[in-house]
């Protein structure tokens, strides 16, 4: 109950400003990060035929889906905060050829959104900062079978961990009505992932563990999106 007077203010002050915004988008993006160098020089007992077949990429691409809701507190003033999630799912693009990668990812983050009031076709900027989130990097190849020599299995890697970071982005966003308009975003983002958990899993059995001291990965993504915007 200590938290309900905070509510309360923030219901208040949301209500005397009607302002409010939910918006809804998609779009692509892409993701690279520069590989550690022992996974750039791979395995020194195997081939070199076979360290390019399992190279792991270093770039990333596929969709982001997002919903925001966004108060301005201030009507006069074009500045409005909230909060927004995202989820994504990408695919590594230039590993090795028996290597398939997905990255499925969820962040929560807080957003400040300002923007210019030029009649119908108004220009805005985006600044998000990455609350929580939760991502998993999933990797599929052949490997030799435990415990059978000469066999191979389909084995998985799966990496858990958390990203951290911040977005910046431009756009514009298209209303002829106070109820309901369109936007286009171009965002930019400066994240790091940080491993906290790895497993692997081979014909049904395998094996997971915490980890504390895996390389952190810097990222740089971008992504386009396109979206509608309702307000109140």
């Amino acid at each position: 109950m200590r938290y309900a007077p905070l509510a309360v203010v923030l219901l208040c002050a949301a209500g005397e400003a009607q302002a409010i915004a939910l918006q809804i988008f998609g779009g692509s993006r892409s993701s690279t990060f520069e590989p550690e160098a022992a996974d750039a020089e791979g395995d020194p007992s195997s081939s070199a035929e076979d360290n390019a077949a399992l190279a792991v990429s270093d770039k990333f691409s596929g969709m982001e889906f997002g919903l925001a809701a966004l108060v301005q507190p201030v009507p006069l003033v074009p500045v409005s905060f909230g909060i927004s999630g995202l989820t994504q799912h990408l695919k590594g693009k230039n590993g090795g050829a028996d290597l398939k990668e997905e990255v499925k990812g969820f962040v929560l983050g807080a957003d400040l959104v300002a923007w210019l009031e030029l009649g119908v076709v108004q220009p805005f900027a985006r600044f998000s900062y990455d609350l929580y989130s939760s991502h998993k990097y999933i990797a599929e190849f052949q490997a030799p079978t435990l415990g059978v020599a000469g066999g191979t299995s389909t084995t998985e890697l799966e990496m858990q961990g958390r990203m951290r970071g911040y977005h910046g982005g431009v756009g514009l966003r298209f209303r002829s009505t106070p109820a309901i308009g369109a936007f286009i975003q171009m965002d930019f983002a400066k994240e790091t992932l940080t491993i906290e958990r790895t497993a692997v899993m081979q014909d049904g059995f395998g094996w997971a563990e915490d980890v504390d001291d895996f390389p952190d990965i810097e990222l740089d993504s971008q992504s386009f999106l396109i979206g509608v915007d309702l307000g109140t």
